[in-house]
């Protein structure tokens, strides 16, 4: 029986939603540490940051930035856009790979 946390079917998902798989590298770390993670793609960078955060083992006590098509979000003491913009605003094609700088 599936985690009832864990949606299966897009029919437990709102409406306009779908889910996103990402998956997260950590750059010029040997060996290669990543984690794949699925998402609605209604969250905003700001939750997919916490997502980050729980996936990684990390304790989010370090300011965040993602550089997304040039503009950077996130920690208000370091960028100039709030991370609250939600991930379909961002659209990516299937099955391409996208390099989210944190």
């Amino acid at each position: 029986m599936p985690k009832p946390d864990m949606p299966t079917t897009s029919s437990s998902l709102s409406p306009a939603g779908s889910i996103l798989q990402l998956k997260i590298r950590l750059l010029g770390v040997s060996p290669m540490v990543w984690r794949r993670v699925l998402v609605p793609e209604s969250y905003s960078l700001r939750e997919l940051h916490g997502v980050i955060q729980v996936a990684m083992g990390w304790e989010s006590l370090h300011l965040f930035e993602f550089r997304i098509r040039a503009v950077r979000y996130g920690s208000s003491d370091i960028c100039t856009q709030l991370p609250d913009k939600t991930l379909d605003r961002f659209w990516v094609p299937q099955e391409r790979q996208v390099r989210l700088r944190l």
